[in-house]
Order: structure tokens, then C-alpha cells, then sequence
């Protein structure tokens, strides 16, 4: 195909020519390998994307873009539909990691190809006392992972490098999982696009020896550094991961993970340990996070981007009318003085959403809809990648009833960022309304596996279910003991409905003439909020039910 050929011509360099030529010689060794040798569309997928990346082409890998000129698809091809690029891509990193684990082991570049995204990240072996460019190292940040008119300011990112894991079983054999869990470590981690990840992959030589904490952070410019090790007995194999304070040298983080060795789920296993380090350690509520927040105040008084992104992260795990008030303050300023930054954007969609689905707000509801909708297609049009802009889009789009593109927006959200933990959360609620109880508890599940102590509104999907149920002292159980005013609308609506149901008509009636001294439109705002979440029938007016026996006033 020509225009396979034309993008295999050189163009403007984004590598030295140095690191370049060292690229192109470890493709031709990797595609001569029996790996690789008689699978002739995978050499072809491979070659593509690694020349597209030194050609400064990598943000054009897109799933559409590969599936026509590498897998021969027509120009209507669908990549939603058609899922050959994405299974494909599965089975090429499945092979890379096969060929690093044995004739690879030792090779001077090592291709990476992150999940989530196409484009290749080299990886650079430096033997002995040879010197890299900084540039040359595996830095894994790219230009589109950060909005350009921030991106000096969002160079003070905290920074983690990685070290490679080391395996302290007895013999050599288990070298291979060390390696690949380390590389599936990084994978994970270079999906929380807030921080810098660093791989620090130890040279030929001096693979084995302990590094110099301080040296690795000095040279790399990070503020924690991230390492580990292995040791099989049997089939029990203990993972034991540590964080440190680079400065300080404080563990920041420090766990211990026995899981069972089986030599056919090798691959299942590194991803669910790799899942769960990234979670513990880089996620919204992580120890990356908040360490920075309980330390870094002073510096982040100066970053007020990045000061607004954090304050996101800290209210969004356990939203309160007061904090959300005070950021919305934050991002408006912050937006007005960078409009076209994707993270502010996004947040503020969120924010714009929580309020007219979750408080009582005097803002029109499908208009404070529509701006949270135009925001969020406006961060994700400037940052393709980023994962909190598609979640915006996708509550934006459920609460609007644009179910087919808000599910088809909520699947792109978790394939860039699958240990988002709140996004499978509030995926598993929203499939909870809607009558989908597998999925709905599928998601719980994965979300709850990813953090310890969530938040009360994590549990909203089994709520949901609960009543669906009928169990409504369960459904009481589940929430808050006490419900105020500054509770999220829905634990309001689910308290008051369940206690309708359950024949207490004196403690609703309390509660209710709280609520309605502080606003007179109560009862209104919410009834007609629960018609934003689009919830199945049944479900619907069953909630109805359970509030008018607790004295609210449905309209009906």
C-alpha cells in the first residue's frame, strides 16, 4: 500500500539520530525473532508504529488510522465495531513481552507500548558508566499528555521513578516475571497523566545491585522513587512493594502481596498486581497525592492549576456542598486565565453535573446539562488522551439520556484509565439505575479491589440494588446514619423513600421540616432531580412510592 510506504519515509525527528538508529536496529532483531518471524501482520503492525513514533507522527496511532493502513480496512471502518487493532495490539504486547523475557533479556532497547494507546515508548539499557542524553531515557511523557499552555507549569508534576523489581527467588528462572511485572507496573502508573513516571531499567551489568535512592532521584529529577522485588517458593509467589520519599527517605507506601503462581496466568497476574500498586499509589486518593498535598502546600500555593486538580481529586472522593463551593470559586479563575487547558475544562463539567444532579441548586438542569457537556467535548478535543475528560462526557451525557453515547464514552473513559476507581464506581451506579445488576455489581466489585476505605458513595450501586430489592433496612444500613442537608441528594431521596416504605413516618417528617425551612422548593428539587437519573421504571417508581408514604410532596 502506498501510503504505508510514505509513512515509513523519514520526516522531521523528534530523537536523536543516535537513539534512532538504535530503535531501528533492535526492530530488525526483534522482527528476526521466531516471536515474530512467521507472523507477518504483527511485523507489520510493529514496524508501523514504532517508525510513526520516530517520525514524530505517534498522535496520529489512532485505531482508526492503523486498522486502514496496517490491517487493510476500508475508509468506513469503525474501530468500535471492528475490534481487530485493540486484540491485536493485546497479542503484540503479549509477544514483546515473551521476547524480553527470554532472547530479549539483554537487548539494548526494550519497546514498551503502554495499554490505552498505540504509540511506542523506548525504553534505553545504558551499560556500565556510558552516558544518555535525559532525553533518551524513558521518561513516559509525551506533548499530548499535556495541554501546551501549561505544560511548563505542569513540569513540577511530582515524579516517580521506577526501579526495576528484583527477584530474590533461589535461581534465575523467575527473572523473566520480575522484568514483566515491572514493565506492567509502569504501564499502569503512566496512566495517571497528573505525575511524571520515570523507568529506571538497571544497566547489563549492574543488574542485581541495590540503587542509590538519592542518586536515582537527583538524576532523574523525581520525588519518590518506586521499587520491589519477587520471591517464589512453590506456587506461592510474594510481591513486595515499597514507596519512598526520595528526600526524606520515608516509605511512603510498603506492601506485601502473596498471590498463587500458575505458569499459564503469568500474564493475568503481573496486570492485577500491577492494577492494584497503581491504584495504592498513583490514583486521585493515592499516597503520591496525598504526601503532596500534606507537604507541598506552600509550593502549590504558586500552581494554582495543579492546586485546583488536587482539591478535585481530594472533594470528588467524598463530595460536600462547602468544599464544592469553594473549588468551583478555584476553577472558574483558573479557567478564565487558561481556557484551553483539557484537566480545568473537565473538572468543571464535573462540577457543573454534581451540582444539578446532586445538590439543591437554583441552576436550570438541562441547561447546566448542556454546559457541562460543551466543556467536556472541549477537553477531550484538546486532549484526546485524557481519561477524567471522557468520565465528564460520559455524566454528562447519561444525565442528559443520551444513553448509546454515554456508554459508548463511559467504555473509552475506562480503557485510558482502568484503576480509576471512581469512574468504575460511578459506572457501576449509573448501570445500577438502569436494570443492568451483573454489570452494575462487576464494576463495584472492580472498584472496591482498588482502594482501601472508599467512600459511602461507592456502596450507592448496592443501595440501588437493595431497593430494587425491597430491603430496605438494608438500604439504610448502607448510608449514612445521618442525613443532612449537605448529604448528596440521592442518600436524601434513598433515606427518606426507604423509611417511607418501612411505615417511619415520624423521624421523614423531621427531616423534612429541617429540609424545607433551609429551602422552600424542597420537594420539588427533589423529585425532579431523580429524573436525571434515568432510572429503570420499576426502580422509578418505587422511589416515588417510598416518598410520598414519608410525606414528601411528589407533584403527583
Amino acid at each position: 500500500m502506498g501510503s504505508v510506504a510514505r509513512a515509513f519515509q523519514p520526516e522531521a525527528q523528534t530523537f536523536s539520530d543516535e537513539v534512532s538508529e538504535a530503535v531501528c536496529a533492535q526492530l530488525e532483531r526483534v522482527l528476526r525473532d521466531d516471536i515474530f518471524s512467521e507472523t507477518t501482520r504483527m511485523k507489520r503492525f510493529l514496524r508501523y508504529v514504532v517508525y510513526e513514533t520516530l517520525h514524530g507522527r505517534s498522535e496520529q496511532l489512532k485505531g482508526y488510522t492503523i486498522g486502514v493502513e496496517v490491517f487493510d480496512r476500508p475508509d468506513d471502518f469503525d474501530p468500535q465495531a471492528d475490534t481487530i487493532v485493540r486484540v491485536q495490539a493485546g497479542q503484540l504486547r503479549r509477544r514483546l513481552d515473551l521476547y524480553y523475557a527470554d532472547a530479549g533479556l539483554e537487548d539494548p532497547v526494550r519497546f514498551i507500548i503502554p495499554k490505552g494507546q498505540y504509540a511506542p515508548v523506548f525504553e534505553m539499557q545504558r551499560k556500565g558508566s556510558e552516558s544518555t542524553n535525559k532525553s533518551d531515557t524513558s521518561m513516559v511523557v509525551t506533548q499530548s499528555q499535556v495541554s501546551k499552555t501549561l505544560k511548563d507549569e505542569l513540569q513540577t508534576r511530582p515524579g516517580i521513578a521506577v526501579l526495576a523489581f528484583q527477584d530474590l527467588s533461589e535461581g534465575a528462572e523467575n527473572h523473566f516475571f520480575s522484568e514483566g511485572l515491572t514493565t506492567e507496573i509502569i504501564n499502569a502508573l503512566i496512566q495517571f497523566r497528573y505525575l511524571r513516571i520515570i523507568s529506571c531499567s538497571p544497566t547489563i551489568e549492574r543488574r542485581g545491585q541495590v540503587a542509590d535512592i538519592k542518586a536515582v532521584a537527583k538524576e532523574y529529577d523525581v520525588q519518590f522513587v518506586l521499587s520491589g522485588s519477587i520471591r517464589r517458593v512453590g506456587d506461592v509467589c510474594r510481591v513486595w512493594v515499597d514507596l519512598l520519599h526520595a528526600e526524606t527517605g520515608e516509605h511512603v507506601f510498603s506492601r506485601s502481596i502473596d498471590k498463587k503462581f500458575i505458569p499459564s496466568q503469568i500474564f493475568d497476574l503481573q496486570e492485577e498486581i500491577a492494577s492494584y500498586t497503581a491504584a495504592k499509589v498513583a490514583a486521585p486518593y493515592g499516597v503520591v497525592n496525598r504526601y503532596s498535598r500534606r507537604n507541598s502546600l506552600a509550593q502549590l500555593e504558586s500552581m494554582p492549576a495543579y492546586d485546583v486538580v488536587l482539591r478535585y481529586y481530594n472533594m470528588k472522593n467524598s463530595p460536600a456542598i462547602s468544599e464544592l463551593l469553594s473549588l468551583q470559586e478555584r476553577v472558574d479563575a483558573v479557567k478564565e486565565k487558561h481556557p484551553k487547558f483539557s484537566p480545568i475544562l473537565a473538572i468543571w463539567s464535573y462540577l457543573r453535573t454534581y451540582q444539578v444532579t446532586q445538590t439543591l441548586s437554583n441552576l436550570d438542569a438541562q441547561l447546566g446539562l448542556d454546559e457541562a457537556l460543551e466543556a467536556a467535548k472541549k477537553a477531550v478535543s484538546l486532549d484526546p488522551e485524557n481519561s477524567i475528560g471522557y468520565m465528564a462526557l460520559y455524566q454528562a451525557h447519561f444525565h442528559k439520556g443520551n444513553y448509546a453515547e454515554s456508554e459508548r464514552v463511559a467504555r473509552r473513559s475506562i480503557a485510558l484509565n482502568p484503576n480509576d476507581y471512581s469512574m468504575l464506581a460511578y459506572y457501576s451506579c449509573t448501570n445500577a439505575y438502569q436494570n443492568y445488576p451483573e454489570r452494575a455489581l462487576a464494576y463495584h466489585e472492580a472498584s472496591l479491589q482498588l482502594i482501601d476505605g472508599p467512600p459511602s458513595w461507592f456502596y450507592f450501586c448496592k443501595i440501588i440494588l437493595a431497593f430494587r430489592d425491597n430491603d430496605f433496612k438494608l438500604v439504610l444500613s448502607l448510608l449514612p446514619h445521618d442525613i443532612t442537608l449537605a448529604s448528596p441528594l440521592g442518600a436524601q431521596r434513598f433515606a427518606l423513600s426507604a423509611m417511607g416504605h418501612l411505615g417511619d413516618a415520624e423521624r421523614p417528617r423531621a427531616i423534612l421540616a429541617g429540609f424545607r425551612k433551609a429551602d422552600a422548593d424542597y420537594d420539588h428539587k427533589l423529585v425532579s432531580t431523580l429524573n436525571l437519573w434515568h432510572a429503570e421504571s420499576t426502580l422509578h417508581n418505587a422511589i416515588i412510592e417510598g416518598l410520598k408514604l414519608a410525606g414528601v410532596d411528589t407533584g403527583t
